[in-house]
């Protein structure tokens, strides 16, 4: 069974969490476990820095 986050379907094994800190000078973490989820073509006002690895 599909979740929403944000908005968009995602299957239940996957999971966003977004941290807002006053210690990160605006800046917002992403944690997030995906195992099988794509967005469509998008853009965004912001930049990000991503760090990506698959777990066995």
């Amino acid at each position: 069974m599909a979740r929403r986050q944000e908005g968009i379907a995602m299957p239940e094994k996957d999971r966003f969490h977004f941290t807002h800190s006053g210690h990160l000078n605006g800046n917002t973490l992403l944690d997030a476990a995906i195992t099988d989820f794509r967005y469509t073509r998008h853009t965004h006002d912001d930049y990000s820095l991503a760090v990506t690895w698959e777990t066995p």
